[in-house]
């Protein structure tokens, strides 16, 4: 899948335009983890290692220069991950994604909002590449037309056409 950033600066700057808490970072992100991410305080940037989000409460460590770093709220006796203070109200930026393709996890995270059009494994393709009037077949959503599905769930419809080639075969118009 081809992404619509020069690089993964780009795709940051784009994602960090938009301000989000940390659930709703991790959620935009297509609910992975581990994300690194960074915050101010009194002036000063705090990064943090998110490990995981549950019931909207983010827990993971902070860092400094990439390793634990100890400071009020954890301490070297901390061998797990511990509540993330502020998680879920002050606004954090995406630093990033250790196991991930940042520009890749962005993408997806576009493509569900729908801000971006690209789909398809074979570069940059837009609806207007695609029958809007065929209807799926299969899975959840059975019987919407293309055209329905790029507007109700654009990354399924990006799943569908990367992982199910018959589908990708009558999706695209063909010339």
């Amino acid at each position: 899948m081809k992404q619509p950033y020069k690089d993964e600066n780009e795709a940051r700057r784009r994602f960090n335009a938009t301000e989000r808490t940390l659930p709703e970072m991790w959620d935009a992100l297509g609910r992975v983890t581990p994300i690194e991410v960074r915050t101010y305080e009194q002036g000063e940037a705090v990064s943090v290692l998110v490990t995981q989000v549950c019931k909207g409460v983010a827990y993971g460590y902070p860092l400094k220069n990439g390793i634990r770093q100890r400071n009020d709220w954890y301490t070297s006796e901390d061998t797990t991950a511990v509540r993330i203070p502020d998680g879920g109200s002050k606004i954090w930026v995406l630093v990033d994604m250790p196991f991930d393709d940042v520009d890749k996890a962005i993408f997806r995270a576009d493509l569900a909002a729908g801000n971006v059009e690209s789909v398809g494994d074979d570069g940059a393709v837009t609806g207007d590449d695609l029958n809007e009037n065929l209807v799926v077949g299969f899975g959840k959503y059975r019987d919407l037309t293309v055209g329905q599905l790029m507007k109700k769930d654009p990354a399924y419809l990006s799943w569908a056409l990367s992982n199910i080639d018959r589908f990708r075969e009558r999706a695209y118009r063909r010339a």
